[in-house]
């Protein structure tokens, strides 16, 4: 599973994959989006928000796995 599959949403994947795992600031993504700076920080916020939930319900399934 990738950060993309998490945030799979539309809108989600270009500033997660642009700030986090390119290395690129919230700016230069917002203007290659044509985004606002703001909504690219919300998307990527949002996007981190759903793949730590996804890796807490993947996490609780292992563990029940396992006993």
């Amino acid at each position: 599973m990738t950060k993309m599959d998490a945030a799979s949403a539309p809108g989600l994947k270009g500033p997660l994959q642009f700030c986090p795992t390119e290395g690129m600031a919230q700016d230069e993504a917002a203007a290659l989006l044509d985004i606002s700076r703001k909504a690219a920080e919300t998307r990527i916020y949002q996007a981190r928000r759903k793949l730590s939930k996804l890796l807490e319900g993947l996490a609780r399934r292992l563990r029940s796995s396992f006993r």
